[in-house]
């Protein structure tokens, strides 16, 4: 075993402590961190692609300022073309968000005095009143922060200047952060590392492309399904089941819901409801024979213990957006630990630390 005063422990205890003031210092800054993390992400993903063009012998800055151009472009494109009318469905779905509450509590009491029947407990005429009222608080916050953080994030000096910017920078120096970090790595890990970071950064770009074509697939059938039924809010439906989507088990009920809800009230058709039904269930069907074996390759293989976890953390530290981040991050995570893992048995280095 290490003695207390050995290097490695010394430096191992170092690393523990700064990752944890590290942590608590982002934990700080979560206010601000979001478009911080956005960026970092298209810079994630938009370096490969840099590196490729940079092999036909272009400088990188030159490349950089073309793909930061182009992405500046669909991210206006995106403004003037989908963010108003989600954001306009958005603000006549909260408007009108009372109706489809007294239409739930209408079901929920039907449901009650049914259960009434059999259960003749006092106290549990309260239950579903209590119940539906709570989740319909809970539902019209988490609209409203849905809400006001896709005003804040296509805001105009957001697109045109902030997150441009942030990416430019981000991509013009990813190759230099990558070597300051390996050069304050210690030379006989300088390997190990190199071959530790490209073997996790391909499984990280697959699983985050996969989830991506995930995101789209299920918001554009939604979408496309729904507007041919002719479903009120067929395109805020769509991306809010295409991005909760990214939480497992949950996710894909709320979209779901949701569309119901709004058919039921709107056409006070069973028919429609079931057509509505029957969309939403071969989406998903496609989704998790097709789309996912294909793009994803697999599962997050996650616990439900640790993804409801992930989820309750998300959720208390950045909200909507945490919580449906949280699941994927977290998949991330345990993805670069099991090949770091790997790597370790294989270097034959498990047991000799001891």
């Amino acid at each position: 075993m290490f003695s207390n005063d050995s290097p490695i422990t010394k430096n191992f205890v170092l690393s523990i402590l700064f990752s944890v003031i590290f942590c608590f210092f982002l934990y700080l800054c979560r206010a601000i961190l979001l478009p911080f993390i956005i960026a970092a992400f298209f810079a994630f993903l938009l370096s490969p692609l840099v590196n490729k063009i940079m092999s036909f012998g272009f400088k990188r800055w030159v490349v950089v300022v073309i793909l930061t151009i182009v992405l500046s472009l669909l991210l206006v494109l995106s403004v003037i073309k989908f963010v108003p009318v989600m954001y306009d469905e958005m603000n006549v779905f909260v408007e009108n968000f009372p109706v489809y509450t007294q239409y739930v509590k209408k079901i929920a009491l039907a449901t009650q005095q049914k259960i009434a029947i059999y259960v003749p407990v006092d106290s549990q005429n309260e239950i579903f009143t209590k119940f539906t009222d709570k989740t319909s608080d809970l539902t019209s916050s988490a609209i409203k922060q849905f809400s006001y953080l896709v005003k804040k994030l296509f805001s105009v000096f957001y697109i045109i200047i902030f997150l441009p910017v942030l990416t430019f920078f981000m991509l013009l120096e990813y190759d230099k952060l990558k070597r300051i970090v390996i050069d304050a790595v210690p030379a006989k890990y300088v390997e190990p590392l190199i071959a530790v970071y490209y073997e996790a950064n391909a499984v990280m770009v697959k699983y985050i492309r996969g989830q991506i074509i995930e995101v789209i697939f299920v918001a554009s059938s939604t979408i496309i399904g729904l507007s041919i039924l002719g479903v009120n809010y067929a395109f805020l439906i769509g991306v809010i089941a295409g991005l909760c989507n990214l939480i497992p088990y949950l996710g894909p009920l709320v979209g779901f819901i949701m569309g119901v809800i709004v058919t039921a009230v709107q056409f006070q058709s069973f028919g429609m409801v079931f057509q509505v039904i029957l969309l939403f269930f071969i989406i998903q069907q496609v989704d998790n024979n097709v789309v996912q074996p294909i793009f994803v390759g697999r599962n997050v293989n996650l616990s439900p213990v640790a993804i409801i976890f992930a989820l309750v953390a998300g959720a208390e530290i950045f909200g909507i957006m945490g919580m449906i981040f949280s699941v994927p991050v977290l998949a991330l995570m345990k993805n670069l630990f099991l090949i770091f893992i790997k790597r370790y048995k294989r270097a034959g280095n498990y047991g000799k630390s001891c």
